[in-house]
C-alpha cells in the first residue's frame, strides 16, 4: 500500500470513527464524499502511471518491443493500466460485502460498516481489502474480550447471543443484535474503532 494510500485510508476511517463515536452512526453524505475522494484518487494514480508508461517507452511500437525484451519486464499499455485499476478497486470493494455481507443480513453489523469498508477497499485494492476485513474482525474480537473481561459479563454475552439465535431459528425475524435500553448497548463496540486500527496496521 502506498503511502498516499495509506494517509488518504487513514483520514477516511478517522473521520468515520469521530462520527460513530459522537453520533453513533456514519452518515451516507460522508460516506458519499469519502467514495469520491477514493475514485479520484484511483484515477490520478492510474494517469501516473500511464504517464510513466509513456516516458519508458518510445512512440514506435518496434522499438518499445525491443526495449521491453531486452529488459525482461513486461510494461503494460495504459490502457492495461486503467483496467488494471478499475478491476483492482472493483474487487476491493467486493470482498468486504462477501466476507461480511451475512453479518448485515442479520443485523450484526451496520450498513454504514459495510459501506466504509468498501470505500476502504477500493482505495487500497483487493489484496489490502481482504487484509483489512480480517484485522477489523481481529481487533474487534480483542476489544470485545476486553469489554467482557472488564464488565464481566462473558456469560451474559453468550447466553444473549443464544437467545438472538433461537429467536431467529423460530421466527425467521431478523431484528438488530444491538437493542437500545439494553445492557448490551452499552457494552458493545463501535466497528469503526477496529477498522480505523486495522487500516492503521496496514502500514506496518
Amino acid at each position: 500500500m502506498t503511502f498516499g494510500m495509506m494517509m488518504l485510508g487513514t483520514l477516511i476511517a478517522a473521520g468515520a470513527m469521530v462520527q460513530d463515536l459522537k453520533h453513533r452512526k456514519i452518515t451516507n453524505r460522508y460516506l458519499l464524499v469519502c467514495m469520491a475522494a477514493v475514485i479520484c484518487f484511483r484515477i490520478v494514480i492510474a494517469v501516473r502511471a500511464v504517464r510513466l508508461t509513456r516516458l519508458w517507452l518510445p512512440d514506435d511500437p518496434v522499438m518499445a518491443e525491443v526495449i521491453q525484451r531486452a529488459s525482461g519486464m513486461q510494461i503494460p499499455a495504459g490502457w492495461k493500466v486503467v483496467l488494471l485499476t478499475v478491476r483492482d478497486a472493483f474487487f476491493g470493494g467486493l470482498i468486504p460485502v462477501l466476507l461480511l455481507g451475512w453479518l448485515y443480513y442479520f443485523r450484526m453489523i451496520g450498513g454504514a460498516d459495510i459501506k466504509l469498508l468498501i470505500v476502504l477497499g477500493m482505495l487500497t485494492g483487493a489484496r489490502n481489502s481482504f487484509g483489512c476485513v480480517w484485522r477489523t474482525a481481529l481487533f474487534g474480537a480483542v476489544i470485545s474480550v476486553g469489554i467482557m473481561a472488564a464488565c464481566r459479563s462473558g456469560s451474559e454475552r453468550l447466553q444473549y447471543l443464544g437467545d438472538y439465535v433461537g429467536r431467529y431459528l423460530k421466527t425467521g425475524e431478523r431484528v438488530a443484535y444491538r437493542q437500545s435500553g439494553s445492557w448490551i448497548s452499552g457494552a458493545n463496540i463501535h466497528l469503526s474503532v477496529p477498522i480505523l486500527m486495522a487500516v492503521l496496521s496496514l502500514g506496518i
